[in-house]
């Protein structure tokens, strides 16, 4: 019986194995070097940031890769300190490659089998609303480098590995492999895919002299997958899903009406040049889908508008960017936040700051050229998208966007909670000047370049001062708090509001921290695709 579930479970991820290379997902791997604070508990130091797209080759000789493509300009490396170089990077190299560590997405790549592992059944867990079966993965003895070993959860239906926990061991001589906690999620019925993957080494390097080891040196990392249904879906589908309906171009208004107003043209010859370009960031997988989050920063963005008396300018739009680094910037008409910016914020009243900034830079008429309006410009590989677009703005801008910006606020109803936003501004340059690829920009400003930036140095003003031993005061979130990632669609919805800290040392700003995904099946009932209903667990008799 043992034998035979065990049997599926191999053939089950060789069958996943097989199945992955029809998908190209997007990948954002992020690098943090963390020291021990006294007062902080564990602080970022350093980091380095990596976002590509991920190709599943199909089998070689046994042994499956995973190759991501980077959509950065900057060579995707991270240069380690000397005492690293040995233990992660080989001899007499310094570099740690970003996309490496995208290898953990498979337990074994050349698959697993009963030759090479022993399996030990631990207990039954519950993932989220998935019952799994818990087992302990040992090498056998002389099985070969690079195995795993550790401990993997495979859901009790299909037999899929949804997570492993652990290391490789028995690498080459000057090697070092670090360890790691993967995830996958249910994106089709009977698929599972990666999802996020935790990286963590405490350890660094054993065997080295201690006078070369900085006391509690820590790496930790996360890699983030999706946009798998861009990789499969052919935009002849999409045609096929239109619905046309009997005789509309009889009741169309501009069928036959007259030609638009010199300035009509103008301002929908504007939309059609930020369309495009949402368009085309759309298509890389870099801005979700637009979903229910997107009103609420509608509303706040409304909410300036309206307390300002703004209501006669052209319509404002808010879209979330799903990459990591903090940073905003307008289109046209249109606002965009990044969603590790939103994941860090404290509150709402720190989001309306972010957004007024760039409301003002609308409200000034501050307007790039509409050179994309010719959308051939866009037909670029994805990964070229970024490399091609920039949004910045002149300092004279800036400067006058700021003085409007604390306008606005003070207009609003959220001029009671500046505070807390000058606040988030206060830790944000303590952490700035060395989380340089997390407070960096790849389209527009960067949101840290405050040192003589009117609106920031007003909050920062009237801010109370950093005090790191009071619970109760939280300048800004660790990364991860506030968005979940579709990793089908690429979708992004607000989660619960994170618990508050008991500790100083749970505060954890701008910190890389494992997660533990809430997993749930996709299944199809009544040709609709739908989530398995939630297990429910039987009332205790009295």
């Amino acid at each position: 019986m043992v034998r035979q579930l065990l049997d599926k479970l191999i053939a089950r991820e060789n069958e996943i194995m097989d199945m992955l290379p029809k998908f190209s997902p997007r990948v954002e791997t992020y690098l943090q070097m963390v020291k021990s604070h006294k007062e902080l508990g564990l602080f970022p130091s350093k980091d380095k940031y990596y976002l590509g797209r991920m190709t599943f080759e199909t089998k070689v000789k046994g042994n499956q890769k995973a190759t991501p493509s980077s959509f950065l300009k900057e060579n995707s490396t991270y240069k380690v300190p000397r005492f690293l170089a040995r233990s992660i990077s080989g001899p007499f190299k310094h570099k740690l490659r970003m996309n490496s560590l995208v290898r953990a997405v498979f337990v074994d790549p050349r698959g697993l089998d009963h030759k090479k592992y022993q399996f030990n059944f631990v207990r039954r867990e519950f993932l989220g609303e998935v019952r799994c079966l818990v087992f302990n993965v040992v090498p056998k003895p002389k099985s070969g480098r690079g195995l795993f070993k550790g401990r993997i959860w495979v859901e009790d239906r299909d037999h899929t590995i949804v997570r492993f926990k652990g290391v490789r061991v028995n690498p080459p001589k000057f090697y070092k492999y670090i360890h790691f906690d993967s995830w996958r999620k249910n994106i089709k019925p009977g698929l599972w895919v990666p999802a996020f993957i935790y990286f963590e080494e405490t350890d660094i390097d054993l065997h080295a002299p201690l006078s070369i080891i900085p006391k509690s040196k820590h790496l930790r990392a996360q890699a983030r997958f999706w946009g798998y249904q861009q990789s499969i879906e052919n935009p002849m589908q999409k045609l096929t899903q239109i619905l046309v309906e009997e005789d509309a171009s009889i009741n169309d208004p501009y069928s036959f009406g007259q030609t638009l107003s010199p300035l009509s043209s103008q301002r929908t010859w504007e939309m059609e040049a930020e369309n495009n370009v949402i368009e085309a960031l759309e298509r890389a997988g870099l801005v979700a889908q637009k979903g229910e989050f997107e009103k609420v920063l509608d509303t706040v963005v409304n909410n300036l508008i309206v307390t300002n008396q703004l209501e006669g300018m052209p319509p404002v739009r808010s879209r979330v960017m799903l990459t990591l680094p903090l940073e905003s910037f307008a289109i046209g008409r249109s606002i965009l936040v990044s969603r590790g910016l939103i994941d860090v914020l404290p509150n709402e009243d720190t989001l309306a700051t972010i957004l007024a900034h760039e409301l003002a830079h609308l409200v000034l008429g501050h307007h790039k050229d509409n050179r994309y309006a010719f959308y051939e410009r866009l037909m670029i590989p994805d990964e070229d998208i970024i490399k091609t677009l920039k949004f910045n703005r002149s300092s004279n801008e800036e400067a006058a966007a700021d003085v409007k910006a604390f306008e606005l606020l003070k207009n609003s109803p959220y001029k009671d909670g500046l505070r807390s936003a000058g606040l988030f501004m206060r830790s944000m340059d303590d952490h700035a000047k060395n989380l340089k690829s997390l407070f960096g920009s790849h389209l527009g400003d960067r949101l840290s370049n405050s040192s003589e930036r009117h609106l920031l140095m007003e909050l920062k003003r009237n801010a109370p001062k950093l005090q790191h031993r009071k619970v109760n005061q939280i300048p800004a979130y660790p990364l991860s708090s506030r968005l979940e990632v579709d990793t089908w669609s690429g979708k992004v919805s607000l989660k619960d509001t994170p618990p508050a800290p008991y500790y100083s040392r749970e505060k954890m700003q701008f910190l890389v921290t494992p997660l533990f995904l809430q997993l749930r099946r996709i299944e199809f009932k009544s040709g609709k695709k739908v989530a398995e209903k939630k297990h429910k667990v039987p009332k205790r008799k009295k």
